[in-house]
């Protein structure tokens, strides 16, 4: 898959590492309706693959589901990381629910070994040529991520905005 570039049946999963992302009361809500989406996506356009960069939030959330759904449809998970040191500073739970992930995913690729402010912006340029599709966590504020859903709008990709604040999914573009 990586440099395939633009693959339309890969479906990558992105937000800001923020591990209160996601509220502890909403949590539910927003699980339920990621499923729902990525089960539409996998059934309404043949997507076969999820790409996830394995921040906590989001993009965790989305690896999570995708390794649920591989068991009723054929599906792979790519776990494309940033840098070898994503994870150092996270919590025991939290390390160990990523490293969970990890050894459940089909595919790993680091951007690099070392967490530099260059490795999340190649990580976010390798996501978005890869994948066909994206679902994008809302956040405003991320401007790495701002600029790939730009450039990926701009190469035609369809771009879901997901709000985890009401569990709202829209088109990107209505959004800018």
């Amino acid at each position: 898959m990586i440099g395939y570039r633009g693959n339309d049946r890969a479906c990558a999963i992105v937000g800001m590492d923020d591990p209160n992302a996601i509220k502890g009361e909403a949590e539910p809500a927003v699980r339920e309706a990621l499923k729902r989406l990525m089960i539409s996506i996998i059934t309404d356009c043949s997507c076969s693959e999820f790409i996830s960069g394995m921040h906590r939030g989001g993009e965790l959330l989305g690896a999570e589901l995708a390794i649920e759904l591989k068991n009723e449809h054929k599906i792979k998970l790519w776990g494309i990381l940033s840098s070898e040191e994503q994870w150092v500073e996270w919590t025991a739970a939290e390390k160990d629910r990523f490293f969970s992930l990890m050894e459940k995913a089909d595919y790993e690729y680091r951007v690099s070994d070392r967490q530099t402010n260059e490795s999340r912006i190649k990580q976010l340029r390798i996501i978005e040529e890869e994948a066909g599709i994206i679902i994008a966590f809302r956040s405003r504020e991320n401007r790495e991520i701002n600029a790939m859903l730009a450039r990926a709008i701009k190469k035609r990709k369809k771009v879901y905005a997901f709000d985890p604040e009401n569990a709202e999914i829209s088109s990107f573009p209505e959004l800018v």
